[in-house]
């Protein structure tokens, strides 16, 4: 069989395609129309590349669509009128297609067009890209090139098939045996299922956070919103580690085959992140690290832990108003690479999205791809979340999930809505005031119970589990937690010394 289709130009520079595939396909639906049903949901005529073969795949969809037989001869009168199909034959190609015998499934010859438009979508994408780079490349930044590509990659990148439909008893099969089994085994061997948040009160609660899942992080400003976001990535890390090393693998080779930790911040370069998360393992403050107030052993003390995290697998990114396509290839990029574990960001408004008609609608696009990326690449996003304006005008300083910033959409998109809630900080802030005609010793008993509470809130914090899909929300973990390290600990774990601690022999912190 012969098609119409015609390429201009050398052999060598033709698109790609392969248009036996295109004729495999129509002749086994032809033979089978069932066979339209094993095929994707996302593959459609378009991805031909040949133009007749497209619309004969759109008029087999439309007949067997009204419950008519699509063949030879009812196709024939759709296309009495059609010149390109008569140009290759016209009835006599739909009999040839009719009458030559099927050599494979629909699906697997779909697969392979589906493929070969992608490779064409790159071929024009690269041709335009080089021609506009060329016409206006004084009109346009590199920068704003790239976040075109990648919108584009992201386009084609989404013709993949990414779902599939299962019945109730593989699904269930499924859930058993990528959730129960799993949860058994873990709960058996003292681990949790996801990341360990290295918490043991919110680990219990949670069982750690789980491959697949989005999860919120809001706070308002000085609730240890990003510290707790370091912490956490620190502690996946050492413990993905520790698993290879348990194992069997020495250290040097479960640092080289162990996920990353990736965390991006719009607020904090990487160096201060690194900072922040050196404070944490050594004890050594960041606030006096970063002013130079450190003794020798202190300033030999961060030295060896900055060696000792050379090769861990932990990476900080640190551009500012990141487009989400672009974090989302990066994100893509990495996984591809190694593999990831937990993906980090502070903080989600920080990211630019592509729909600019309001905020509301470009932070809904931006927690739409964070959720899809869980999904697609089944690890745990942790994003950070600003609170809204409305927060700071009540007296009350508990968060809910109605002071997110364009809450809506992000609590829709999230499987865990988590609020840090530092009480010792909103509490000396209402420092008592005498009021007009009050008696001296009864603002002496307000001012002792002021000073009462703000002593019993000091080194804790409140993590409100305001929204669980796996279990019960509305429940309340109190942290202690050290400010001028930003260590986290369990209440009634708390480290007997929060001085700098030494170098453990295994290189860990």
């Amino acid at each position: 069989m012969t098609s119409g289709m015609m390429f201009d130009g050398p052999q060598d520079q033709r698109p790609p395609a392969n248009l036996e595939a295109e004729q495999a396909l129509l002749v086994a639906i032809l033979a089978d129309n069932r066979q339209l049903d094993d095929i994707p949901d996302d593959f459609s005529a378009e991805h031909f590349a040949d133009g007749p073969h497209a619309r004969i795949y759109q008029a087999c969809c439309s007949l067997v669509a009204k419950s008519s037989q699509a063949n030879a001869v009812t196709l024939s009168h759709l296309f009495e009128a059609d010149e390109d199909l008569a140009d290759i034959g016209g009835k006599a190609y739909l009999a040839q297609l009719q009458a030559a015998i099927p050599m494979g499934r629909a699906r697997d010859y779909a697969g392979l067009i589906t493929e070969l438009w992608r490779l064409r979508q790159l071929l024009v994408l690269c041709q335009g890209t080089i021609r506009e780079i060329r016409e206006s490349a004084a009109d346009r930044s590199s920068s704003d090139l790239v976040t075109g590509i990648t919108v584009e990659l992201d386009r084609i990148d989404d013709a993949k098939e990414t779902g599939h439909l299962l019945d109730a008893g593989a699904a269930a099969e499924a859930w058993i045996g990528t959730v129960v089994q799993p949860a058994i085994r873990a709960r058996d061997s003292g681990r949790v299922i996801g990341v360990p948040m290295s918490l043991k009160p919110m680990d219990e609660r949670l069982a750690g956070l789980r491959p697949g899942k989005l999860i919120i992080l809001g706070a308002a400003t000085s609730q240890f919103k990003s510290s707790l976001g370091i912490w956490i990535a620190r502690q996946s890390t050492l413990t993905a580690i520790r698993a290879l090393m348990d194992q069997g693998a020495s250290l040097e080779e479960a640092c080289r085959i162990a996920a990353w930790t990736f965390v991006w911040s719009g607020e904090m370069d990487a160096a201060e992140q690194t900072g922040r998360m050196l404070a944490q393992a050594t004890a050594v403050p960041y606030e006096d690290q970063s002013s130079g107030s450190v003794n020798p052993q202190q300033a030999a003390l961060v030295a060896e832990a900055a060696a000792a995290w050379r090769d861990r697998p932990l990476l900080f990114a640190d551009k500012p108003h990141l487009h989400i396509n672009e974090l989302s290839r990066i994100v893509r990029r990495l996984h591809r690479q190694r593999g990831l574990r937990l993906v980090v960001v502070d903080y989600i408004q920080q990211i630019r999205g592509s729909d600019s008609r309001s905020r509301e609608r470009e932070v809904a696009e931006v927690a739409a791809h964070l959720k899809e990326l869980a999904m697609e690449l089944h690890v745990p996003v942790l994003a950070m979340a600003q609170l809204s304006r409305q927060f700071f005008q009540r007296e009350d300083k508990r968060p809910m999930l109605s002071d997110l910033r364009e809450s809506g959409a992000v609590e829709q998109y999230a499987d865990v809505v988590l609020f840090n809630h530092n009480e010792h900080h909103w509490l000396k802030q209402g420092k008592p005031i005498r009021r007009p005609n009050e008696p001296q010793e009864k603002f002496d008993n307000r001012w002792a119970d002021w000073r009462a509470d703000v002593a019993a809130a000091e080194g804790k914090l409140d993590i409100i589990i305001a929204k669980y899909r796996g279990g019960q929300a509305g429940r309340t973990v109190t942290v202690g937690v050290h400010p001028p390290t930003a260590r986290f600990f369990p209440l009634d774990d708390k480290p007997a010394d929060l001085q700098p601690v030494p170098h453990s022999p295994d290189g860990f912190l």
